[in-house]
């Protein structure tokens, strides 16, 4: 979100627990159900504005903060596995301080899957 062709410009992800949609059916088998819980310990993460509909595997709303520091939220794609000459994985969450048993699932499940 924001211009990512200007340093500095684009719009930041904000700490707090998602409720995060799953979109893909095997995560839903594996979590038993719809959505998820994410969990940002820390701010400024880096939040992807759109991804093609069949590389999306969980959605959420998320709080993001522009450069102004207006706080908003938006829907946005917060896992993602696509190919594209090779297989590219992206979560917008890591598992350092705050993994949840259902975040650590969801990875295992994506590096299972390769």
């Amino acid at each position: 979100y924001g211009d990512d062709t200007v340093s500095g410009a684009a719009a930041l992800g904000e700490s707090g627990v998602y409720a995060a949609k799953v979109e893909d059916a095997s995560l839903k088998s594996l979590l038993g159900g719809n959505t998820v819980g994410l969990t940002f310990d820390l701010g400024s993460w880096v939040v992807p504005k759109s991804a093609s509909g069949e590389d999306v595997l969980i959605t959420g709303g998320v709080q993001v903060m522009d450069t102004s520091g207006t706080t908003t939220t938006v829907h946005a794609p917060l896992v993602i596995q696509a190919e594209r000459g090779g297989n590219v994985l992206y979560t917008s969450f890591h598992t350092e301080h705050q993994s949840t048993v259902d975040m650590e699932a969801i990875l295992e499940q994506m590096v299972l899957s390769l």
